[in-house]
């Protein structure tokens, strides 16, 4: 039960990253290269803050959303996982 639960949280995960890769592609594409040349740290710092203000206006908030709402479905599972105390190191040999 916690298979596809996990599963979905990784999906939409990468569904985040992906929107985000694509939004810094965006960025990167916008660099015109003669003001690099004439400013580079100029240029990389309105880069930088360019990246940052996507992430913080946008990926950070959605993040969380789904790392909330992951946590939120494994609470409404409500399922002891139970650890067993052993010194054996192999107790899981059969399971791998």
């Amino acid at each position: 039960m916690f298979d596809p639960i996990l599963h979905k949280h990784i999906d939409e995960m990468d569904k985040i990253e992906d929107s985000l890769d694509k939004a810094i592609d965006k960025i990167f594409e916008s660099i015109d290269v003669e003001e690099v040349l004439n400013d580079t740290q100029g240029s990389m710092l309105v880069v930088a803050q360019a990246i940052k203000n996507i992430v913080e206006a946008k990926y950070a908030e959605m993040a969380i959303e789904q790392g909330l709402e992951f946590v939120k479905k494994i609470e409404e599972m409500k399922r002891d996982i139970e650890i067993q105390k052993t010194k054996n190191p192999n107790i899981n040999e059969a399971v791998v």
